[in-house]
């Protein structure tokens, strides 16, 4: 699993195609598509409450596209603020502002504007005055530092360019302390939530694992490895290429 995207990929291209697709959800759910969107998928394969579903605007859990369950881990806390990377239409958004309650604030960022704009909209139809919608990108989060105590993420770091930026800003958005954590799902074979909590030293904790996450742990690990040397190899090549007498001659 790849960290990054190659060096020879155009990203621009790339994110304006993501835009695309999720915008083309965003305007009509019922479309043709590579991947699973709507209520029954989000209860028959996620394991969402059906009838905290049909509470929702059918607006919004019609072009649901996550791949796994934050909620399932349980409530965030009366009060808290949640902040969810890639809200789209905002099922998982405004779930997470019932969660935390009226003096509890969720914070919901899309990089596709007709998303936030589906988000809005369906937070307004519900009644849900603590909900805020803000056009951004995973990469550089449109948040202050330490302003979070819980951070979720639908599937939608997949599609970031690069993991370790994105993946740096959600820690940089996140509380000190032992209430804040993440769930994010990143590994697009598995349902898995990836919970994490961070100490007062700032050190990221885990959960224990079973074996099998054990496994997809030591695999992922393996690819940063291998991602991260095939990258640092591309650019000595590169730095050796433009140092060359033949490249200076020419």
């Amino acid at each position: 699993m790849a960290i990054s995207c190659p060096v020879d990929l155009d990203t621009r291209r790339l994110r304006d195609e993501i835009r695309s697709i999720y915008a083309r959800v965003a305007a009509e759910p019922s479309g043709e598509f590579h991947f699973h969107r709507g209520p029954d998928y989000a209860a028959e394969f996620l394991r969402y409450d059906r009838g905290a579903l049909a509470l929702l605007p059918d607006e919004s859990t019609a072009s649901f596209a996550g791949m796994a369950n934050p909620h399932r881990m349980g409530p965030f806390g009366e009060g808290a603020t949640v902040v969810d990377i890639g809200c789209g239409a905002g099922m998982d958004l405004m779930l997470a502002a019932k969660s935390v309650g009226p003096r509890g604030h969720a914070i919901g960022v899309d990089m596709t504007e007709a998303m936030a704009d589906k988000a809005r909209s369906s937070a307004r139809a519900a009644g849900l005055d603590n909900i805020e919608v803000r056009l951004g990108d995973a990469m550089s989060l449109p948040l202050e530092d330490a302003s979070a105590d819980v951070v979720i993420s639908n599937g939608v770091l997949n599609l970031t360019t690069d993991k370790s930026v994105a993946y740096g800003e959600v820690f940089r958005i996140l509380k000190p302390g032992e209430g804040s954590s993440t769930r994010t799902s990143s590994l697009p074979a598995s349902s898995r939530r990836a919970s994490a909590r961070t100490s007062t030293s700032g050190r990221v904790e885990l959960p224990a694992l079973s074996r099998r996450e054990s496994s997809l742990q030591c695999s992922a690990r393996s690819a940063f490895a291998a991602s991260r040397s095939a990258s640092d190899s591309t650019r000595s090549a590169a730095r050796a290429r433009s140092a060359s007498p033949a490249s200076t001659a020419s």
